[in-house]
This record gives structure tokens, C-alpha cells and sequence, in this order.
């Protein structure tokens, strides 16, 4: 009786393919091996007190991380720190200590097992880093420039405007506004003034002096309004300052608030 089953005889490029296959992988095995004995070959060393082989081993390596976790790289750039203190090169290894906390910022050392005699250098570089960070970024400003005052001096709120604050609209709107009731008023003095000096009558002349005293301060109050209106508009833009943009050169002059005293700050 005849096999139902035939001979299956694999070809040379089937047989070369799996060749090849088995190559990768025990290549990608060797290698992420490779990678692990090396962290454990820096330890083993720096245990052994070969500190220059760990150096030797680190430039080697240089920047090259491969198949090494950051936890591993970074534990392998502060072994060579360590390394360092040992040769007496204290230079060097807070090098080694900032490329390793620029992989792990959280990078800390156990207080129990690891020496102060590294702890103290490590701590040192990390805050150095730590203030370097939070040192928030200092911003150069720049005030209006002596156009927009001289503008402003003549039009209270102009000023504002030309440099961008639409807070200007509101000066000019106060402005015209308190000019209009003191001109206003003026007119109304003038009349209730004219209308006194025409009165003859005693008891009528009392009456017209009251109106005419009413309008005159009614009118010194509308004088006062507009002025503080006017020296408003003038120290708010002395006080005006935004971030300097690189491409701006312009003279422009500022007063800046400070704790207890206004500081004069010119920029061109």
C-alpha cells in the first residue's frame, strides 16, 4: 500500500532564509546582552577600584545609549561620576552628574548605601540645575517713545493709542467730555456774572450774586476735573511699558514701580 504522504525536501533559499533568521535574532539577543553586561561590567569595575576603565569604557560609549533603559544609562553616567571623585577629578564628574540627571531630573542617591564624600557633589550639581530651571526668565521692557508723549501732551488719551492701549479712548472720552462742561460753565459764569453787575436792587443784586457764586465754583470743580484728567492721562503713560520685542530700537523712557520708590528706566 502506498503513503498518501509525500517527501517535502526544503530548497537552498528556504534554508538560507532561515539561516539568516536565526542570525537576527541571536544577533538582537547578543546585543541587548551586550548592553546589560556592560552596566554590570562599570559596576564590577568601579567595585573592583578600576576607576580609569570606567572612564575608558564611558568614552567609549560616549552619548551611544543603544538597547539601555535611561534608569541604566543614567545609573552608568553617575557610576562614572563616582569614578571621578575617586581620581581626585571632582571637574569631571559633575559632567558625568549632569548627563545623567538631563536623562533622569529625578535622579536621587540613598542616603544609606552611597558615601557623602559623593552625596555632597551630586546634591550640589542637582541644585545647581534645580535653580538654574526655576530662575524665571527676565524680561527686558520698553516704555512709550517721546513722540507718543509730546502727542499726549497735546491730546490727552493720543499718546496711549499710538502705542497700542485702547485705555487712551477712555482719556479721550473723559477729556472732551469734563472740557465740555467746564466751557459750558464758563458760559454759564460769564452770564450769571454780567446778569449780577446789571442789578440796581439790593435784595436783587444778593439773589444774582448767589447764582454767580454757584457757577463760578461750579466751574472751578469742572477746571479741577479736567486737569486731573489731563495729568492722569500724562502718568499713565509715563507708566507704560510692554516686553521688548529684538527688533525694536527706538528710544523710549518709563517710570517703573519699584517697593518704595518709581525708577526712571531709558531704552534705545
Amino acid at each position: 500500500m502506498k503513503s498518501k504522504f509525500k517527501n517535502i525536501t526544503p530548497t537552498a533559499e528556504a534554508v538560507r532564509r532561515l539561516i539568516l533568521c536565526v542570525i537576527v535574532i541571536l544577533a538582537i539577543t547578543v546585543s541587548g546582552n551586550a548592553q546589560t553586561d556592560l552596566k554590570q561590567e562599570i559596576d564590577s569595575l568601579f567595585a573592583a577600584g578600576e576607576f580609569e576603565q570606567v572612564e575608558l569604557i564611558m568614552l567609549r560609549l560616549g552619548n551611544e545609549q543603544g538597547e539601555l533603559t535611561d534608569a541604566e544609562f543614567a545609573s552608568m553616567k553617575t557610576t562614572a561620576g563616582f569614578a571621578m571623585i575617586m581620581l581626585d577629578r571632582e571637574t569631571d564628574a559633575r559632567q558625568y552628574f549632569r548627563e545623567a540627571l538631563a536623562i533622569d531630573p529625578n535622579l536621587t542617591l540613598d542616603p544609606v548605601m552611597i558615601s557623602p564624600k559623593f552625596r555632597v557633589v551630586f546634591d550640589d550639581v542637582k541644585a545647581a540645575l534645580q535653580s538654574v530651571q526655576a530662575e524665571p526668565e527676565k524680561k527686558i521692557y520698553r516704555g512709550a517713545r517721546p513722540s507718543s508723549h509730546i502727542l499726549n501732551l497735546i491730546l490727552p488719551g493720543a499718546g496711549q493709542l499710538r502705542e497700542g492701549n485702547l485705555r487712551g479712548t477712555v482719556y479721550l472720552a473723559a477729556q472732551a467730555a469734563t472740557l465740555y462742561l467746564l466751557i459750558d460753565q464758563l458760559d454759564k459764569t460769564s452770564d450769571s456774572r454780567a446778569f449780577y453787575l446789571a442789578q440796581t436792587e439790593r435784595s436783587a443784586m444778593a439773589r444774582a450774586y448767589d447764582d454767580y457764586n454757584n457757577d463760578y465754583k461750579t466751574a472751578w470743580k469742572y477746571g479741577l476735573l479736567s486737569g486731573a484728567v489731563y495729568f492722569a492721562s500724562q502718568i499713565d503713560l509715563a507708566c507704560f511699558h510692554q516686553p521688548l520685542a529684538g527688533e525694536e530700537h527706538e528710544l523710549s523712557f518709563f517710570l517703573l514701580p519699584a517697593k518704595d520708590r518709581l525708577v526712571f528706566q531709558v531704552n534705545w
